[in-house]
């Protein structure tokens, strides 16, 4: 028996839909500007929060609870998870009144502290003489090392305000050091391990695999590098950021190629999750090289379609993958297919306003309109997908 977690991915797509209902609005109001009046940095934030502290880490680790920790834990993970919905609800009603206020940093700060207390509790109950022996575990575990590593960069940023101001380098560089070991490391690590586990990579003997491994931490480390060539102008940096994510690339690769040979062409889910996250370092090696860095880094809507990419494409398909694969929700085929066709019409829209304004030309009439309605489309499939969770 495993533990029930039905209540937190209840949880965890509503607050999907509540992202998917933010974007969607945001994009809107940008093709009717006199929709509504409202403060879109504070929405943003809102939106932002929820969408990796609120969807992706419920989910997350209510799948690391499921996989790794014995059932007579469950009312410890249940106080856990209880603990921090308060957090998460607390950003949720204070974000968009105030963005970074006293009553939203608070929020966040407890859930930062639950966090912590997450990690602890897992890493004490998992840890097994079984779970060690598992390449699978020893990534879950990185993640959670990262999960940690990723709040120093939050404890960095008040330090950052007070000596050097916002606008400084060291400000810049505590955000970035947040977000990357937050999806770069802590996300996309426990993915991986998660996604290992599921398809019996536990039992791979080779010598390789071990390399494989070290090859996709140092491509971790390393994807920090690729963020900072924005802030500092430093040709180390540069050569850090193109071998390392040369390195993540062959790893993943490896992975890949292992994979394939068991389950050639298994579903759309698992080969779209490993064909994005490739594509995701391969965007990563090009962002690294000096061209292509002053393209990408001072075009916002690449940065966006970049990060879209990566949540609703490398996460969000590796995410679904592993709740269908564990028959944790039952996702019909159709309500997948609308939502690949919501992600590669949104990821066209908003990579084709970036190319429009690199290039200088004008992107066609009513592009927010369409934009916002293509957004609307993850509405019917999260939609859905909350209604057979609540049903079962």
């Amino acid at each position: 028996m495993k533990i029930s977690i039905r209540q937190d991915l209840y949880w965890s797509f509503s607050y999907f839909l509540i992202i998917i209902g933010f974007g969607t609005f945001m994009r809107l109001t940008h093709a009717v500007p006199d929709l509504f009046s409202y403060n879109y940095r504070y929405v943003l934030h809102t939106h932002s929060h929820i969408a990796i502290l609120g969807w992706i880490y419920t989910t997350l680790t209510a799948l690391l609870s499921y996989s790794f920790i014995p059932l007579e834990k469950a009312k410890q993970h249940r106080r856990i998870f209880y603990l921090t919905q308060i957090s998460l609800l607390g950003m949720l009603f204070s974000f968009p009144f105030q963005g970074y206020g006293a009553i939203s940093i608070s929020f966040s700060v407890l859930f930062l502290l639950f966090s912590y207390y997450y990690s602890y509790f897992f890493l004490k109950n998992s840890n097994t003489q079984e779970h060690k022996q598992l390449i699978s575990y020893r990534f879950v575990r990185m993640g959670i090392f990262y999960l940690i590593l990723s709040s120093v960069g939050i404890w960095m940023i008040p330090v950052a305000i007070a000596t050097t101001g916002k606008d400084s380098n060291l400000y810049q560089a505590s955000i970035f050091f947040f977000l990357d070991f937050q999806y770069n490391g802590w996300v996309l690590t426990t993915l991986m391990g998660l996604f290992l586990k599921k398809n019996h990579a536990d039992r791979i003997t080779s010598p390789w695999i071990n390399k494989f491994f070290y090859g996709f931490q140092i491509g971790v480390f390393g994807a920090i590098a690729v963020s900072y060539i924005s802030i500092f102008d430093s040709i180390f940096l540069h050569l850090i950021a193109t071998i390392t994510s040369l390195i993540w690339m062959l790893s993943i690769g490896a992975i890949i190629y292992f994979y394939i040979q068991k389950y050639p062409f298994k579903n759309v889910l698992s080969n779209g999750f490993l064909f994005l996250f490739i594509t995701k370092v391969c965007m990563m090696f090009f962002a690294s090289i000096p061209y292509f860095k002053e393209i990408i880094f001072y075009n916002n809507d690449f940065i966006m379609s970049y990060l879209h990419f990566n949540f609703l494409g490398v996460v969000n398909f590796g995410l679904l993958y592993l709740l269908k694969e564990n028959n944790l929700l039952n996702l019909s085929r159709i309500s997948i297919l609308v939502y690949i066709a919501g992600f590669l019409t949104t990821e066209f829209l908003i990579a084709y306003k970036g190319i429009c304004l690199w290039l200088g030309w004008a992107f066609f009439e009513n592009y927010f309109l369409l934009l916002s309605l293509a957004s609307g489309i993850f509405l019917i499939c999260v939609s859905e997908w909350l209604f057979r969770i609540n049903r079962n």
